[in-house]
């Protein structure tokens, strides 16, 4: 393979303005609920880096290939419409031929030292890549030299590992010894777009051992690359440091801007790709809270809401900015009124309360994310879409019980599988009838065997369900525990948020529920004798149907097809 250079013909033209590329983001794909690494898929298929599937899903949880590694690092280095410019009229390995797809990707990491074969004739371009491997390519295109760093031998994978935490490219909670799923080499090249570069000053000797090896001496330390580009800066966390970040030397459009909220109101930052938008996405909370069935019995929460945060954070040295910003399904911002009697009044068993802190002081509330879940029913699903809408990614227009249609790809979480006619649909909607978020609910169905409607829980099969708060408009979907049977011939169905809180409850038609009625009448038998002396005797019947129309119990009668039994 050190011939390679020689026998490779690479045509590689400049990296072009990706003028004509239409921003995409994860709610485009049909598997968006399955995504878990949002703002990284988002970012990372808007500028080119990588694809969705050739059936408009993303498959998040795919393993990610080898050769599909080494297109995605040609795309890193030269740009969608660079690396697609690649070409190669050799085969670079006798298992990768030169018409196959992923031959001049694979054929450029190996020129530049990104990527070895498994062998000097085998790359095995199916083969899978454990979080290591991959690492070790965007360790690679970030300056660190792979025999410098000692990223091969025994020891290659905890030096990987050591330098990409350093890096800042280790996923946090990713096992980086188990094979990497595409939405995990998504998640780490999106973060290494805001690593720094490196580079050498000196990569000292190169010895190659009897054995094959290759060892470095007298190399320097890795060095960040400075940013001569005294205005051009990019970085997520907005310091503005004079240090060169990976978006800054190779994707000079793509802009991260802090400061911005997502559409919970969450603080957050807003990527944008060629002066497009390609979304905002809120930081992690410091504090996230689920509201259970002690908070509704807390004497504190009379005190407000600071005093209802202490409590259940347990933290009594918390206090709350001057500019705090408060938000209640999306709804609301900075010096609202929902610091005190309106906004703790919507705060209910059940409730999501995510709390912020200052970056400087960690007792310092600066934003308060409240959102409940609320149940609503697919009324229509209407697939006949307008070509403009087509084009646009639109695949059906769902229309909800709040009597509002929304284009699938402004129904976060859409499915066409399961969001269908009658299905019920749990959702975070504001004011502007706007979709935060959405999914179908899991549904729990037996008969309640008890039910508390002070402590606001019912008992199903023996497990106990809480249901959320009453005082929270659930739209036309309103609880009462009060109202729900205990005989054991009623069931009910119950709809749960993901917190496993009860937002719904309707009755279940059980089989004793009996609609529609047959009988039978005018029953009569004719005898005749056919060749061979048999009596042959046919029964014929004819049946009635009784069919309930309405809750008044209005019936009408109709006939069927009389039906004849003939017996030998």
């Amino acid at each position: 393979m050190r011939n390679l250079k020689k026998i490779l013909a690479l045509a590689l033209a400049l990296v072009m303005a990706m003028s004509l590329m239409t921003v995409a983001n994860a709610s485009d794909f049909s598997d968006d609920a399955d995504i878990s690494y949002k703002e990284a898929v988002d970012v990372m298929t808007a500028i080119g880096v990588i694809d969705g599937m050739d059936d408009g899903s993303f498959d998040p949880n795919g393993t990610l290939t080898r050769e599909q590694a080494a297109a995605l690092i040609c795309r890193m280095v030269l740009g969608e419409d660079g690396a697609d410019r690649l070409n190669t009229s050799y085969a670079p390995f006798d298992d990768v031929a030169a018409t196959r797809w992923s031959a001049p990707y694979i054929a450029y990491c190996v020129e530049q030292g990104y990527i070895v074969g498994e062998s000097d004739t085998t790359f095995n371009p199916t083969g899978l890549l454990t979080g290591h491997a991959f690492a070790k390519l965007l360790l690679c295109v970030l300056g660190y030299d792979p025999i410098i760093e000692t990223y091969t031998g025994a020891s290659w994978a905890v030096n990987v590992a050591s330098d990409a935490v350093s890096a800042g490219i280790a996923v946090d909670g990713l096992l980086m010894g188990n094979n990497i799923t595409r939405e995990e080499a998504a998640q780490m090249a999106f973060q290494t777009l805001t690593a720094d570069m490196v580079y050498y000053t000196s990569k000292g000797t190169n010895i190659t051992l009897e054995n094959g090896t290759i060892i470095n001496t007298g190399a320097s330390d890795p060095t960040r690359v400075a940013n001569d580009r005294s205005n051009d800066y990019r970085t997520a966390s907005g310091d503005r440091d004079e240090y060169m970040q990976y978006c800054e030397r190779y994707f000079e459009d793509l802009e991260a801007r802090a400061g911005d909220e997502d559409d919970f109101g969450r603080p957050g930052t807003l990527w944008r790709y060629e002066s497009e938008d390609i979304g905002t996405y809120g930081k992690d909370a410091d504090y996230t809270l689920v509201l259970d069935d002690n908070y509704t019995t807390d004497a504190n929460q009379t005190g407000g809401v600071l005093n209802v945060l202490k409590d259940v954070i347990d933290d009594d040295d918390l206090f709350l900015a001057g500019s705090c910003s408060f938000y209640l399904n999306g709804n609301g911002g900075s010096g609202t009124s929902y610091a005190d009697t309106d906004f703790r009044n919507a705060m209910n068993l059940g409730s999501i309360v995510e709390v912020f802190v200052d970056d400087d002081d960690s007792d310092r509330i600066t934003d308060v994310i409240v959102y409940n879940y609320t149940l609503y029913q697919i009324d229509e699903v209407d697939t006949d879409v307008s070509s403009s809408d087509e084009r646009d990614g639109v695949s059906a227009y769902v229309t909800l019980s709040n009597s509002e249609t929304y284009n699938n790809t402004d129904l976060p979480g859409y499915d066409a599988s399961t969001y269908e006619e009658d299905a019920y649909v749990a959702a975070v909607i504001n004011d502007d009838d706007k979709v935060l978020e959405s999914y179908i609910p899991e549904t729990v169905e037996g008969s309640v065997t008890t039910r508390n409607a002070n402590d606001g829980f019912v008992t199903v099969d023996g497990d106990r369900y809480y249901v959320v708060a009453a005082t929270y408009d659930q739209g036309e979907f309103d609880i009462e525990v009060a109202d729900v049977s205990t005989s054991s011939d009623d069931t009910y169905a119950l709809y749960l948020d993901k917190n496993g809180n009860v937002i719904g409850i309707d009755g279940v038609e059980t089989a004793a529920d009996i609609n529609d009625v047959y009988y039978v009448d005018v029953v009569w038998s004719e005898t005749s004798t056919v060749a061979g002396n048999k009596n042959v005797t046919s029964y014929y019947s004819k049946s009635w149907l009784w069919t309930e129309l309405s809750l008044r119990s209005s019936w009408r009668r109709r006939t069927t097809t009389s039906a004849a039994i003939t017996m030998i």
